[in-house]
C-alpha cells in the first residue's frame, strides 16, 4: 500500500472554493472544467446563468428548491447556502457522485435530498 501526503491527496481530490455574497460555496473539481464552471458561476469571470441565480436568490427561506437535471450540484449546494429545501435529482452516475461530494463537503446532508 502507497502512503499519500496531504498535497498527493488534495491534487486528487481538489475543490474550490467560491465566495457570493459573502458565503462560501465549496465544490470539488476533478478537471478544468468543474473549477472553470464553479469560480465563473459564482467568482470571478463571466457570471453564467444570471436569471437563474437571480431566481434562486429570490426565494423564501425554507421554500422547497427541486433540482431535476442536477448535474454536480452548483445551484443545489447554492439554493441550500440560501437556506432553501433542496430535492437534488441527477441521473447520470458520474454527476451523482460529484453531486454527493459537493453536498458533503458543505455539510448540506440535512437539507439536500
Amino acid at each position: 500500500m502507497v502512503a499519500l501526503t496531504l498535497e498527493e491527496y488534495e491534487s486528487i481530490n481538489p475543490e474550490t472554493t467560491v465566495k457570493f455574497r459573502g458565503q462560501d460555496l465549496k465544490y470539488w473539481t476533478p478537471n478544468h472544467y468543474t473549477e472553470n464552471r464553479a469560480r465563473c458561476l459564482f467568482g470571478k469571470g463571466a457570471m453564467w446563468e444570471r436569471e437563474t441565480v437571480r431566481w434562486i436568490s429570490s426565494m423564501d427561506e425554507d421554500d422547497l428548491f427541486v433540482d431535476i437535471g442536477a448535474n454536480v450540484g452548483t445551484y443545489s449546494v447554492f439554493a441550500a447556502a440560501n437556506k432553501l429545501e433542496v430535492i437534488a435529482i441527477e441521473p447520470e452516475s458520474s454527476n451523482y457522485s460529484a453531486l454527493n461530494r459537493n453536498i458533503k463537503i458543505n455539510d448540506f446532508d440535512s437539507q439536500i435530498t
